[in-house]
């Protein structure tokens, strides 16, 4: 790769471009056009380095803010004593196996920003004459697909055994989890949970900036899943809680592993019986997890002894 003629391609941004986000947007936006100048191996380390570089950011910024929130300042509300933690190290732990993950998922995934950026895709920039009804329509069909997709990708993980024990189970080595796992998988399982959310964009047509948008809010999601702070699952019993996939249903996924596979919602565990309501767990605290995720003397086993 010739480093002199990437640097022609994409010349680094000048003060001027960083002085407001329109501008800068504008830069990024010309800058990753661009790339499709450059020779293909060219093409896809520039882009395998700027995503991984972006990915990395973007996963620090945001589990750190997660995590010094509900699990800093407002522990004690969120997270009580006498209720399961986190083992000792393990944010370390899960930042780290994220830290290994996001290179190689970011490899992964150029191929399909590759495509897309050819035009391969079904995917256009310019959205001023779409109406309202358009972006209802596509932004249901984007949830309602990835969330089937992702329902039946994630439970062949937990139902065929090697796929289990080599992709899917490191990011089950957390039972109670914190903000860092939101990305601490093994590679090929962030990617082919992943891979609905890219060939969507290749069978229906949708606005660069709708998929963009999109795709972060998928993102700050799988934050909220893993951050054990579910603003629906919090009034337990609710109708909105029966159905909606939020972080305490994912905590039951974690605990006893063979249920609640969903992404958003619960209607295809519903339908296919792997549903399991969180609500009796949070009533009686029987969580079926070791003493390793409880503070000394908070583990069930604990407190009826001292009864």
């Amino acid at each position: 790769m010739d480093l002199l003629r990437v640097l022609e391609i994409i010349p680094l941004p000048s003060a001027a471009t960083c002085e407001s986000i329109p501008s800068l947007v504008q830069y990024i936006h010309d800058a990753v056009l661009a790339t499709n100048q450059m020779d293909l191996i060219s093409q896809f380390v520039v882009l395998w380095f700027a995503v991984t570089i972006a990915a990395t950011v973007g996963y620090f910024a945001a589990t750190s803010i997660s995590y010094m929130i509900f699990f800093g300042i407002f522990r004690d509300y969120f997270h009580p004593p006498h209720e399961p933690q986190p083992f000792k190290g393990q944010e370390w732990l899960e930042a780290k196996m994220s830290m290994i993950a996001i290179p190689w998922l970011s490899f992964l995934t150029i191929p399909f920003f590759i495509g897309e950026l050819k035009g391969h895709s079904k995917l256009y920039w310019q959205a001023e004459n779409d109406p309202l009804w358009y972006y209802v329509v596509v932004v249901s069909a984007f949830i309602l697909f990835t969330d089937m997709c992702i329902y039946w990708i994630h439970r062949w993980e937990h139902t065929f055994p090697l796929l289990y024990k080599y992709i899917h189970k490191p990011h089950h080595k957390w039972l109670v989890v914190t903000p860092f796992a939101a990305f601490a998988f093994h590679p090929l399982d962030g990617w082919a949970q992943a891979l609905p959310y890219h060939i969507f964009v290749y069978l229906i047509p949708m606005n660069t900036k709708l998929y963009i948008s999109l795709f972060v809010v998928v993102q700050l999601w799988s934050i909220n899943i893993h951050d054990g702070v579910d603003a629906v699952g919090s009034r337990l019993g609710s109708s909105a809680s029966q159905y909606v996939n939020g972080s305490l249903h994912h905590f039951i996924h974690h605990t006893r592993f063979d249920y609640n596979y969903g992404q958003y919602f619960t209607i295809w565990d519903r339908i296919m019986g792997s549903h399991y309501d969180p609500k009796p767990d949070f009533d009686t605290g029987d969580f079926n997890l070791p003493k390793q995720n409880y503070n000394e003397g908070m583990h069930p086993a604990d407190k009826k002894k001292s009864k």
